[in-house]
């Protein structure tokens, strides 16, 4: 940590922002690989430290709440210099439902190369990476199928006021 006086409760109320923000995209093993991300674990892992005075870059905030569908640091930045923020569109029910097929769809394929590296009776370390990235597909997708369902929620919510 630089010079710099401890963190503020307004800075603190940001980094917890930030760790739920990051858990809802997988954890600090997962969000590195959402579609777009730019920074790795320990990066993340700075952002959400009260022992670090840095906090998440627009391009990283965007990133996560785009995949994870949780605006709550962006609406807490946005409260802190006088706005409020407010969904422009609604992803659907339909785009929920997509995501769930390709969840189904990446899941297949991780049986697929499970099955494939079995066939000579064993899963050496070639198949299990083939599975592990596999395995990465589907939390890319749930994470996205998460996003959207909260979105089809939030407009459904929306909708019955």
């Amino acid at each position: 940590m630089s010079d710099r006086a401890p963190l503020s409760q307004m800075d603190k109320k940001l980094k917890n922002l930030s760790r739920a923000l990051i858990a809802d995209a997988g954890g600090i093993e997962a969000a590195p690989l959402c579609p777009g991300m730019r920074v790795q674990k320990s990066s993340l892992g700075t952002y959400q430290s009260f022992s670090h005075d840095q906090f998440m870059p627009l391009d990283v905030l965007i990133c996560l709440t785009e995949v994870t569908g949780n605006p709550q640091l962006l609406e807490e930045v946005a409260r802190r210099c006088g706005y409020r923020i407010e969904p422009l569109r609604d992803g659907g029910a339909g785009t929920a439902m997509q995501h769930a097929a390709a969840v189904a769809k990446e899941s297949a394929e991780v049986m697929m190369a499970i099955a494939t590296g079995m066939a000579d009776g064993r899963l050496c370390a070639t198949d299990l990476a083939r599975v592990e990235a596999e395995m990465l597909d589907v939390v890319r997708e749930a994470s996205s199928g998460v996003a959207a369902a909260r979105a089809a929620r939030a407009a459904a919510a929306g909708e019955a006021a």
